[in-house]
């Protein structure tokens, strides 16, 4: 009859329908929740799920019509809000239904099935729009996996009864979420070209989000397998807590690494230096705070071979991570990336100097540890000033200097505290030594290395 109170009335029917669906399982829940409809393997699935199946493709099949009726009616605006709502609500009804009638890995299954029935109705019909419904369902599952598949029911789960590592359900479950992603975009994607959009954005969240997937679903499968080995008393060089952190550091610098890749093949080499440039950041901050500074003081020293141990293996890529970011920067990004390597070149070499020092038989370690730090601070205050030369950087020169004095300060304060007199002697005489060399260099050697330089860079 071509009229619109009824396509009004028939969603409003439809919205009370749900209503009283939830009332009645409601009061009647437990002889709801044991009706079966049938058992997959250990999963049993109720029979009012079958009823709230119907209703959710009810409610797409009016939404459809409503969708037909705003094509030939005079306010086609008011029929697409009234479509939009139902599909909306029928796609929350059918998560939270599923979440309340299977386990946890049951649910996120049937959500990705709704994520997979959107995208192919709207493959069939893109103007439809059920293609954001069908991302929707998508970002619904994967955050359900993390928060409650991943995390809260590794926590509930005592080692014993964990599954073995990578070989589980949960990871399993992770990567089918990674592949109905592509899926779905590769769906989506002909519609894209067809109107002219080669959808680069598309890519890009595909891509990040399923980087991040991985990334969190190797993050806890690494702590797992740290604390399964702890429990069956592997032998570890560094404490169980330090050893969770630092392996969660290796793992982000190469997700970092992806995460700059993916930004430099898809968007922007820009674009990947301040993501790069950023998460070198967190991770640096991270491991001179978390994964080392603080195990120092609280734990002491950590047994393990100088020059060969994990805590100089995840300095080490964060320190790689930052110059891939400087490789890819520019301008004050680029600086920032810099004194990331700087910073970490100089905490790297100190704290392996102090594993050294401690793991000597020696009468007094502590007058060990300050000579070697001396040594090694010198020698990179030398360093950091001659690059700052060949480069023409003046504020590295200006850190090499800092560096520099700081070194001399500490020398005279500290290590000469316990030294004998002869000792004394020639310490200051090396102090002298290496002040004249400064001096010659900033005096005869500057005015060449700056010949072609800016006069600003002085």
């Amino acid at each position: 009859l071509d009229l619109n109170v009824p396509r009004r009335a028939a969603a409003i029917s439809w919205a009370l329908c749900v209503v009283y669906f939830v009332w009645w399982l409601g009061e009647d829940w437990d002889s709801q929740r044991a009706a079966r409809l049938l058992e997959i393997g250990a999963t049993v699935v109720p029979r009012y799920l079958a009823v709230a199946l119907a209703l959710v493709l009810v409610g797409h099949l009016i939404a459809g019509v409503l969708w037909l009726a705003g094509g030939m009616n005079s306010r086609p605006r008011e029929f697409a809000v009234w479509r939009t709502l139902l599909q909306a609500a029928a796609g929350v009804f059918w998560i939270a239904v599923s979440m309340t009638a299977l386990p946890a890995v049951g649910a996120t299954i049937a959500i990705l099935a709704y994520a997979w029935l959107c995208a192919l109705l709207d493959a069939g019909r893109p103007d439809v729009r059920l293609a954001w419904h069908s991302a929707g369902a998508l970002t619904v599952a994967a955050a359900k996996w993390v928060a409650v598949d991943l995390v809260a029911r590794r926590a509930a789960t005592p080692l014993a009864a964990a599954p073995p590592v990578l070989l589980n359900a949960e990871m399993a479950l992770g990567m089918l979420i990674a592949v109905s992603m592509i899926g779905i975009y590769l769906l989506r994607r002909p519609v894209w070209v067809q109107s002219g959009d080669s959808s680069p954005r598309a890519r890009l969240v595909l891509a990040v989000a399923i980087v991040l997937l991985m990334t969190i679903g190797l993050t806890a499968e690494t702590l797992r397998a740290i604390d399964r080995a702890a429990a069956r008393g592997v032998a570890m060089t560094f404490p169980t807590s330090q050893t969770r952190q630092l392996c969660t550091t290796i793992l982000w610098c190469l997700s970092a690494g992806a995460f700059m890749g993916v930004f430099t093949l898809l968007r922007s080499r820009t674009a990947a230096a301040a993501v790069g440039v950023a998460l070198a950041g967190l991770l640096t901050l991270k491991f001179l705070v978390m994964d080392s500074l603080g195990f120092r003081l609280s734990e002491g020293v950590a047994a393990g071979r100088v020059g060969a141990n994990l805590q100089l293996l995840a300095g080490a890529l964060v320190m790689a991570t930052a110059g891939l970011a400087m490789g890819l920067a520019q301008g004050g990004w680029r600086v920032a990336a810099g004194s990331m390597v700087v910073v970490l070149a100089f905490w790297l070499i100190s704290m392996e100097i102090d594993r050294w020092a401690e793991g000597q038989s020696l009468s007094q370690p502590w007058m060990a540890r300050q000579v070697g730090w001396s040594v090694w601070w010198s020698i990179y205050a030398i360093v950091l000033v001659i690059a700052g030369f060949r480069i023409r950087a003046a504020p590295l020169r200006y850190v090499g200097l800092g560096l520099f004095a700081i070194t001399l300060l500490k020398v005279v304060v500290l290590d000469l505290s316990a030294a004998s007199t002869g000792l004394r002697i020639l310490s200051f005489f090396g102090l002298g030594v290496l002040l004249l060399a400064t001096s010659i260099l900033y005096g005869k050697v500057s005015p060449r290395l700056l010949a072609h330089g800016d006069e600003a860079s002085r």
